[in-house]
């Protein structure tokens, strides 16, 4: 796995790390400042669209959660 094209590192074992399965959810989110800092707020209940990508396929999935 790559990012700013360098590997991403465990910063417990200095290893490069990969993944198999991704998934990706498509959540609300909305910006706040709070002490001078703006912060990101994500919605993780409800329920949504997104993707599962595994081994080189990318599946629309539905998710959802109470709580």
């Amino acid at each position: 796995m790559e990012q700013f094209q360098e590997n991403v590192v465990d910063g417990n074992t200095d290893k490069a790390v990969s993944f198999r399965n991704v998934i990706v959810l498509n959540v609300e989110t909305y910006n706040y400042e709070l002490d001078g800092t703006v912060r990101v707020h994500v919605t993780l209940t409800g329920e949504g669209t997104g993707y599962l990508a595994c081994d080189g396929r990318m599946v629309p999935i539905c998710w959802s959660r109470n709580s």
